[in-house]
């Protein structure tokens, strides 16, 4: 997709009439996201500008592992998502006005068998997540779910397809 700024290859392309519409990125993360957590943000700052600059409505959907497998030398470890982590997501929702703000956001628990770190046994609903403060929970599961993800976005599209139809 051509974004304002540069060139931009996305997961998923919603289109009308042959004109986009909108974009989903989504983000797999399989290891190590704590020592990445913030090239990860800033990367989606970047994302979400790029796109949402060109009125794109831009919907990003981030899978986490949970534990989150770190391989330190020739051995697997389990970190945990943390409070910290989720506090930018929390600024950056709070910050709805701004162009770095996806129109959609979802941070979506996925548990893992712990004896196969590249296979995902299923979606967590309410996994263990007693490391994490309750409003990290609720942030978790109410602000940033797959379920309002979908409503957000949907409502995004039908008002730029109302604006295409002008």
């Amino acid at each position: 997709m051509d974004g304002k700024y540069y060139q931009k290859r996305v997961d998923i392309v919603i289109t009308r009439e042959e004109r986009e519409l909108g974009a989903v990125s989504v983000k797999l993360i399989q290891s190590s996201y704590m020592k990445n957590a913030i090239n990860y943000f800033e990367q989606q700052l970047g994302e979400t500008a790029n796109l949402r600059g060109q009125r794109l409505v831009y919907g990003n959907l981030v899978f986490l592992p949970h534990p989150i497998p770190v391989k330190i030398g020739n051995e697997w470890k389990e970190e945990h998502l943390n409070d910290g982590s989720l506090a930018r997501y929390r600024k950056l929702i709070a910050d709805h006005d701004s162009i770095v703000v996806p129109d959609a956001q979802a941070i979506v628990i996925a548990i893992l068998r712990r004896q196969n770190y590249d296979q995902i046994s299923h979606l967590a609903d309410r996994c263990d997540l007693t490391h994490l403060n309750q409003d990290s929970i609720s942030f978790l599961f109410e602000q940033v779910s797959i379920a309002k993800f979908v409503r957000d976005y949907t409502d995004q599209i039908k008002l730029a397809h109302q604006r295409l139809a002008r």
